[in-house]
């Protein structure tokens, strides 16, 4: 009856569509989104969208609702250039964080302002689960450092050590450290087989126009003609 009312904010800024996604109402936020879409790229008194908002708590269903609807949103920053997805990190949700690497894998080596990727930030927090996904389902480089040049390997050490997740971190990392030596090593190798693939090919195609001279001269010999 009033469309408008989908458009008021409260005194936290906050709009009926970030309400709706924080108390987990899905089929409201349906509505809300088919009448203000505009809203679902409003920011509350955090600085962060519904799509944010969806993610720190974990509401999945109404998470893939905001997506399907823009993926633009998901990828605005919140305070101190962190990501969705350092939210998730930081929030310890995975299931959000699996669904937003889904559609938005590129921010996966997004950095903060403080130069840390979501790897770093899962370390620092002890989320070996998480450390764990990122590790097996996405393309990580664990030599990438932040602002003050440590690698997430470098902040483990510095961490807390719990007797229980740190040694298994510390393998996770390990392992992915090893997979980017290998993985440096092959164009190596790859080039070095393309070079003797070539001299092999410039040595063929060399003996096809120059064939080696023979060991001895051949001397043709006219026959006569027979006479009749």
């Amino acid at each position: 009856m009033n469309p408008r009312l989908t458009r008021i904010l409260d005194s936290q800024k906050l709009s009926p569509l970030h309400i709706a996604v924080e108390e987990g109402k899905l089929e409201i936020a349906k509505r809300l989104l088919s009448v203000a879409p505009e809203t679902c790229w409003w920011r509350d008194g955090h600085d962060m969208n519904p799509v944010h908002v969806a993610a720190m708590d974990g509401n999945v269903e109404i998470l893939e609702e905001l997506l399907r609807l823009d993926l633009y949103p998901a990828m605005e920053r919140v305070r101190r250039g962190q990501t969705v997805l350092h939210l998730c990190v930081k929030h310890r949700q995975l299931r959000a964080l699996n669904v937003l690497v889904e559609k938005l894998g590129e921010l996966v080596c997004a950095k903060d302002d403080d130069g840390e990727t979501i790897l770093h930030l899962a370390v620092r927090c002890n989320q070996l689960e998480m450390i764990r996904y990122l590790v097996q389902r996405t393309k990580l480089d664990k030599e990438m450092t932040n602002s003050m040049g440590k690698t997430a390997l470098d902040i483990l050490k510095e961490s807390p050590r719990d007797p229980i997740t740190y040694p298994e971190i510390r393998k996770i990392l390990n392992s992915l450290s090893d997979r980017s030596k290998l993985l440096g090593i092959l164009p190596k190798m790859t080039d070095i087989t393309m070079v003797v693939v070539v001299l092999i090919a410039t040595m063929a195609f060399q003996s096809v126009l120059q064939p080696p001279a023979a060991c001895g001269r051949t001397t043709r010999h006219r026959t006569k003609p027979a006479k009749l």
